[in-house]
């Protein structure tokens, strides 16, 4: 089956910004139910190395009470934002027009409107009556790197389709300030609301202005104590379970080889990379977090989407 390439990458965040001892005080002064809770978990806030969130509303909107409907209305109007922008640049950048584009992955677990946000945008965008759609839900952390594989294997399957992959995540609306759960107030410490979109095919109908990557598709992890297969694939390599490893382990084990086979990973000329810092964002997924370890260079041009850290 012929290679997909990656045509463009595109980032986008919304306007609002919260800088992290902002976000501390306000989430001790809505947590007061939870006080010793929170003079517990509140170290997080200064471990985590982030700087600043981008959030789509600004502070005062999360301290008020909310709804599903609430929550559900600012989701449509911010992911439907962020969605334009993002695909905007990644279509514009591949060299394309939205009417070159022959189908749409889309990826959101933070948030779920019926018709789907890509239904939604894409008359507005001027993509095609016959454009096909594939919007995908409830991923969570692997949505990233899961969208882009089905984008690159659709767009394998068609050669000379266009695909156009986006992924949005709003974070922030999803955490609820009334929780009495642990994880309520790590997450108040952690995630932001950004997107990514890039675009995948086989070729562009104009010159892209950069050359197309190679997108590695899945492959099936191999079954403990199965031989080594051919080309150098042992047990262990893709997701084989090993002692203390959790679902991050093996996706970041799983990325690294997969970057390892397209040869993307590690600096060039054997010289050593500069430090460099990364998006740590919900709005990439597993890919986002993957990023560091597998090395990629193209990494360098994603723009900061919410939380920084350094790269481990």
């Amino acid at each position: 089956m012929p290679i997909a390439k990656l045509l463009s990458i595109a980032t986008a965040v919304p306007p609002f910004r919260i800088a992290q001892p902002v976000a501390k005080a306000a989430a001790r002064a809505v947590f007061t139910h939870r006080a010793a809770l929170f003079d517990r978990l509140a170290g997080t806030f200064d471990n985590a190395n982030i700087d600043q969130r981008a959030m789509v509303a600004p502070i005062e909107w999360y301290q008020a009470p909310r709804g599903w409907q609430d929550r559900a209305e600012l989701y449509v109007e911010a992911t439907e934002a962020l969605f334009t922008e993002t695909a905007t640049k990644a279509v514009a950048d591949a060299g394309l027009t939205f009417a070159d584009i022959d189908g749409v992955v889309f990826v959101s677990t933070t948030g779920i409107a019926t018709p789907s946000i890509d239904a939604r945008v894409a008359p507005k965008l001027g993509m095609r009556d016959d454009i096909q759609r594939v919007p995908i839900f409830g991923l969570g952390c692997a949505g990233g790197v899961t969208g882009l594989a089905t984008a690159a294997r659709l767009a394998s399957a068609s050669p000379g389709s266009n695909w156009l992959f986006v992924t949005v995540e709003t974070c922030s609306i999803s955490i609820r300030l009334d929780s009495i759960d642990p994880a309520g107030i790590v997450a108040t410490a952690l995630f932001g609301d950004g997107a990514a979109a890039a675009g995948v095919g086989r070729r562009a109908h104009r010159r892209p202005r950069r050359p197309g990557r190679r997108v590695a598709g899945p492959r099936p992890a191999p079954r403990r104590g199965a031989p080594p297969r051919a080309g150098g694939h042992t047990p262990g390599s893709l997701g084989d379970p090993r002692p203390g490893d959790d679902h991050r382990h093996l996706l970041h084990r799983a990325a690294r080889a997969a970057a390892q086979r397209l040869r993307l990973g590690g600096p060039a000329n054997g010289r050593s990379a500069p430090p460099r810092r990364y998006c740590r964002c919900g709005a990439l997924g597993g890919l986002c977090g993957c990023l560091p370890r597998m090395g990629l260079e193209r990494a360098t041009t994603v723009r900061a989407a919410g939380p920084i850290r350094d790269a481990l």
